[in-house]
């Protein structure tokens, strides 16, 4: 309690920072959870992939998001910035209208080794019931398409590969064209949202996640039954 207490009085971060870290500390100080949890996702190869891909989606969706001033724990940014925990991108408007944009390459190299991190500790924790390679495919993938659906679009493509850092750009004539979604569009320029196009972009992605899931599950059971099939048939052949 003293911690619960401690975190959510500290004087810095948003509140839900802090009520995420207090659910981490409840999770992590609770021997029997944690291996009750460790128990029931060990049961299951899905599980391993799913609680791996997990991780991928929140860290591409925290370090992919818009957000419009401020910073979480001791950061504090008066222009708009992506990248959790530390910004690796800022921009801002200038007075014609244009916009500046920064690119921070120490941030984004930290914001790796976090999630790279909290992906070795989720391998450590759930064990390897599944290759490793199978793993880092299926979270890739997870990690795009969130992204996908959380960078912005210009001109029908993705952002990151129109404009590029310490550049400026025509932000009213981009603006015209930005949309959110993949491969649905759910939020437009003029303010337009379509649930029913963000729910749709959910349901393709978990049945792409699935159907790599079980094609990665079919190639490795595929590449383990042929070594003993040809073992054994040379082995009838004879010399």
């Amino acid at each position: 309690m003293t911690i619960i207490a401690a975190l959510w009085l500290m004087p810095i971060g948003a509140p839900g920072d802090k009520i995420a870290l207090i659910l981490l500390s409840l999770f992590l100080t609770a021997g029997r959870t944690v291996k009750t949890v460790h128990d029931f996702i060990c049961r299951s190869a899905l599980l391993n992939c799913a609680t791996c891909s997990s991780i991928a989606i929140a860290a591409s969706w925290a370090n992919s998001r818009y957000r419009l001033g401020g910073g979480p724990f001791h950061l504090a940014i008066a222009s708009d910035w992506r990248g959790y925990p530390f910004p690796y991108e800022e921009w801002g408007f200038l007075p014609t209208g244009a916009t500046w944009i920064e690119f921070c390459w120490t941030g984004a190299l930290v914001d790796a080794i976090l999630v790279g991190i909290g992906l070795f500790a989720a391998r450590y924790f759930i064990g390897t019931t599944i290759g490793k390679a199978h793993t880092l495919i299926l979270s890739t993938y997870s990690a795009v398409f969130t992204w996908l659906n959380v960078e912005g679009w210009l001109y029908g493509a993705p952002a990151f590969f129109i404009q590029g850092p310490n550049t400026i750009y025509d932000a009213i004539r981009q603006i015209q064209t930005a949309t959110l979604g993949f491969p649905f569009v759910y939020l437009r320029s003029s303010g337009e949202r379509s649930t029913w196009a963000l729910l749709d972009n959910i349901a393709v992605g978990i049945v792409g996640w699935l159907f790599l899931y079980a094609v990665l599950r079919w190639a490795r059971s595929s590449v383990t039954i042929n070594p003993a099939s040809e073992e054994r048939r040379t082995r009838d052949q004879g010399p």
